[in-house]
């Protein structure tokens, strides 16, 4: 076979796999972009559940379930992390401690797995508050403190001064 005709085609072979390559790369850039949106609309969606909670629960309970299905959807913990703790407060609210504390610690070990501070320094709170109210007042503190030293790493002057109000509120018990 002619040298010439053998070797004829690859240049087009070689587009096709340059073009290939391209596709893949843009595929992978549109990814990361759509994920960047996701992760933006869960945040929005979590901080609207967040406002709803107090004056229409149920609203906020079925944002809050939306949030933490889309954030099952595109892999983002925190999402998730935040749709749980807003179930674990309306469920506060509720008078349900034993399943606002189920979420709030689903919430705190996806907080630890993704190392979110403030996060954790809420949830730590949260937990602290629930443990308070069931008058486990060993364990209120145990979190309070551990919310404490976080709130203190990140220099967060509003969510230190929380907490030694509800490390007063120990102390008086």
């Amino acid at each position: 076979m002619n040298m010439l005709i053998r070797y004829k085609f690859w240049p087009s072979l070689f587009c096709l796999a340059l073009a290939f390559s391209a596709s893949v790369a843009v595929s992978s850039l549109w990814a990361q972009d759509s994920w960047y949106e996701d992760s933006l609309t869960i945040e929005r969606l979590s901080y609207q559940a967040w406002k709803l909670k107090n004056l229409q629960p149920d609203s906020a309970r079925l944002v809050a379930e939306d949030v933490i299905s889309r954030a099952d959807q595109n892999d983002f913990p925190k999402g998730r992390a935040d749709g749980l703790h807003i179930l674990g407060l309306l469920e506060w609210a509720e008078g349900d401690m034993t399943q606002a504390l189920d979420y709030y610690l689903d919430a705190l070990s996806i907080r630890k797995s993704i190392n979110d501070s403030l996060g954790l320094g809420r949830s730590h709170n949260n937990i602290g508050n629930v443990y308070f109210q069931l008058q486990q007042i060993d364990s209120a503190q145990v979190h309070y403190h551990r919310g404490m030293l976080i709130r203190e790493q990140l220099e967060d002057i509003a969510g230190m001064i929380y907490y030694y109000s509800n490390l007063g509120e120990i102390a008086l018990a």
